[in-house]
């Protein structure tokens, strides 16, 4: 399949834009924000921007996206969603912690100790040693599957946000999807649309991971806040508990 790709020529709001021509002679578009790439990242685990895109074109052209369940309402992505806004809101909730505190009886950065903070948060619940083992790893792949996508070669490291990338190669096997959705030469496309927007990218990831929690202020951005907030407890989402008793009985069948 030949794709063209390319960037929009709105710059205050850029899109890429995919056409092909479909194995039944008809034409398709489709347009992607880069608030998706953003977010389909972190919810799928990708770090590569273009294994991304590709995703995201599967999933509109195949139409993989299973239906929500009649009977609860969620969807493909409702378990990585509840677990990556659990680890977010304790993220923040310690680096808030660390603010108000200051380093006198603990030396360690308010980043540091928020990102020590996110790692408890999805290791922990299911006695996790291994980031590919984390609650919010199995939650992916489980995403992943319900929509045939491509799994990452790598398990990105769970205390952080992944890190963008744009590489030619595929940064990710095909054990969910069957073959690759784009040819070699489409990713040598993508990745010249994509590559100067890659900033862009991570500042959209970045606040994409700040929405979740909930908190008007983000700790983590480049002003410190000129108000440190009352530190409230980190609750787990309402269904975490139910999470956490499904991937038991998962990894017991």
């Amino acid at each position: 399949m030949d794709i063209t790709i390319e960037a929009s020529a709105d710059d205050e709001r850029p899109l890429i834009v995919a056409r092909w021509v479909a194995g039944d002679g008809i034409g398709e578009e489709h347009q992607v924000d880069l608030d998706a790439i953003a977010s389909w990242s972190e919810l799928l685990g990708h770090t590569d921007a273009i294994d991304t895109l590709e995703a995201i074109l599967r999933v509109a052209a195949l139409g993989t996206e299973p239906e929500p369940d009649e009977r609860t309402g969620e969807n493909a992505w409702t378990e990585a969603f509840a677990v990556l806004q659990h680890r977010e809101v304790a993220r923040e909730s310690e680096v808030f912690r660390a603010l108000q505190e200051g380093t006198a009886e603990d030396p360690r950065s308010p980043a540091l100790r928020g990102a020590l903070a996110a790692r408890r948060a999805v290791m922990e619940p299911i006695g996790a040693t291994r980031d590919c083992d984390s609650l919010l790893a199995r939650c992916r792949d489980k995403a992943r599957s319900r929509m045939a996508c491509a799994c990452p070669t790598k398990a990105s490291i769970c205390a952080r946000p992944a890190t963008m990338t744009v590489e030619e190669r595929p940064q990710s096997v095909e054990n969910h999807g069957g073959e690759a959705f784009m040819a070699q030469e489409d990713r040598a496309k993508a990745r010249a649309v994509l590559e100067p927007l890659l900033p862009e990218v991570r500042r959209r990831k970045a606040r994409f991971l700040h929405s979740l929690t909930g908190n008007p202020v983000n700790p983590l951005g480049d002003d410190e806040p000129d108000e440190v907030p009352e530190v409230e407890p980190v609750e787990d989402p309402g269904d975490l508990n139910t999470l956490i008793d499904r991937c038991t009985r998962e990894e017991a069948a």
